[in-house]
């Protein structure tokens, strides 16, 4: 027939094996997906969205703690109290989103700053926490 990819969705977890056993490479579940988004935001409400890259490492939006706010990059040295490095920020300012691409260590951090991190989950959950200064 010529079908390179074929896609399925399971509505179910036993669904999914099936699919899976029965050899289709491409198995989505929107529920699911939901579910385990919807799980990490209710345990991790400084959480605005993740990526998953891998079972260790994900990409996070996180809203800038209140403790941030003010400090530098440089100054709050994230990557060695958490192992988390700062991909970008997204900024709201007069009402329009702005994103800073790669900030520079003298970016000083804004109260409604939305952080992207990247690291591992355990590592993002403890910066979240809220005693981290």
């Amino acid at each position: 027939m010529g079908v390179k990819d074929i896609f399925a969705r399971a509505s179910t977890v036993t669904h999914r094996l099936i699919l899976e056993r029965m050899g289709i490479p491409n198995v989505v579940s929107p529920e699911e997906d939901a579910g385990r988004r919807l799980a990490q935001r209710l345990i991790n409400p400084g959480l605005v969205d993740f990526l998953n890259l891998s079972n260790e490492y994900l990409i996070a939006e996180v809203k800038t703690p209140d403790e941030f706010v003010g400090k530098t990059l440089v100054e709050l040295d994230l990557r060695k109290r958490f192992q988390v490095s700062v991909v970008t920020i997204r900024r709201t300012s007069r009402g329009r989103v702005v994103v800073i691409g790669v900030p520079a260590a003298d970016t000083a951090i804004e109260a409604n700053d939305v952080l992207i991190l990247l690291g591992k989950p355990g590592d993002i959950y403890r910066l979240t926490e809220g005693d981290n200064i």
